[in-house]
This record gives C-alpha cells, structure tokens and sequence, in this order.
C-alpha cells in the first residue's frame, strides 16, 4: 500500500509541475514559493519516509515470526517513529497551509 501513495506523490508532483509550466507560468511569484515550500521540505521528507518506510523497515519486518529486534533495528525503528514521524507531524501541517494560503491569496512579493 505505501507503493501507491509514492506513485501518487510522484504523479502530483509531475501533474502540478505541468500546470505550473503550461498554465500559470513559473515567473508568478506565488508558484515559485510554493515549489520552494514543496522542493525543500516534502520532498526531502518523502524521500526519508521512502527510504525508512519501504527499505529499511520492510527488511525489520520481513520475518514475523521474530520476537526480540536487534540494537540496529530497534535505532532503525525508534528513528523513524521518533524522528522522521514526529518532523513530518511538524512540517506537513505547515507546509500545506502555506501551500492553501498562496494558491488562494496569490501574494505578490
């Protein structure tokens, strides 16, 4: 199932980059800090979420019949839910809005 939000992802990406290039243009400043937002933020935290979520997670969870994990997979497994959840719970909520707020008011900077 994570395989499909990636290629929804990565088809969002491409569909908005081809409006933004067929439609509106990228000299509007409103898109260009909008790509800036998408470009520095949820992309690099896809990519993490890519590279904990469906490589290294899936090798820890491969075997279910294992009861303990090793010191390894237990950092693997306290990073991604520490850290690379708690940053997405953080920046995707602000990172969206300020998305909304400069599609909707089209600021001029």
């Amino acid at each position: 199932m994570l395989i499909v939000e990636h290629i929804a992802f990565i088809t969002l990406l491409i569909s908005g980059f081809g409006m933004a290039f067929f439609w509106f243009g990228f000299h509007q400043a409103w898109i260009q800090w909008k790509l800036l937002i998408i470009l520095l933020f949820i992309v690099p935290l896809e990519i993490i979420d890519i590279w904990y979520g469906n490589i290294k997670m899936a090798r820890i969870f491969s075997s279910p019949e294992r009861k303990y994990y090793t010191s390894d997979e237990t950092q693997t497994l306290v990073v991604y839910h520490r850290y690379v959840t708690g940053a997405a719970i953080i920046i995707i909520p602000i990172a969206v809005l300020s998305i909304f707020w400069l599609v909707i008011a089209k600021p001029n900077f």
